[in-house]
């Protein structure tokens, strides 16, 4: 039950971000736009290691976004979320490590889901905007205040 509605929320968020980039391109180009789309990290730096066809990595993903940008004008990287791993001091510093390369990479958004808030709020959406990532929700808010953890929304023009 509760993967079915994470599912519906991450889809709803793409298709809003989708809908709301889209809306503000004023280019020649065909209405065009690729999603990279990311998920699933659980502070993992380092590919499986899978001896046939080894997946994964953020140098791996650095690249492939790299390459797609330089072929296609508009490009849209975003993240459903599950970013951090274990609870623990090399899970935190990962997770560091992971929120910097990520800005690196120039994300456009992060979705906030529960493993975002392993280490407190603070260290998600303190650190996504020191990296220059927005941090979205709409339904995360704050226990004392009810007022939302990050913006539920944001437009991207590409």
């Amino acid at each position: 039950m509760i993967c079915r509605t994470f599912l519906r929320f991450c889809c709803g968020s793409v298709s809003v971000l989708l809908l709301l980039s889209l809306a503000g391109c004023d280019s020649p180009e065909p209405n065009q736009l690729t999603i990279l789309y990311t998920g699933d990290t659980v502070g993992e730096l380092e590919y499986c290691g899978c001896s046939t066809e080894p997946i994964g990595g953020i140098a791996r993903r650095a690249s492939y976004i790299s390459d797609v940008r330089k072929k296609e004008s508009r490009v849209l990287v975003l993240d459903a979320g599950n970013l951090f791993g274990n609870v623990d001091f090399m899970g935190r510093l990962k997770g560091e490590v992971l929120l910097q390369s990520m800005g690196i990479m120039a994300y456009d958004a992060l979705n906030l889901s529960n493993k975002e808030f392993l280490y407190g709020a603070s260290m998600i959406v303190d650190g996504a905007a020191a990296n220059g990532i927005p941090a979205v929700s709409a339904n995360v808010v704050k226990a004392e205040t009810f007022e939302p953890v990050s913006v539920a929304s944001r437009t991207v023009v590409v």
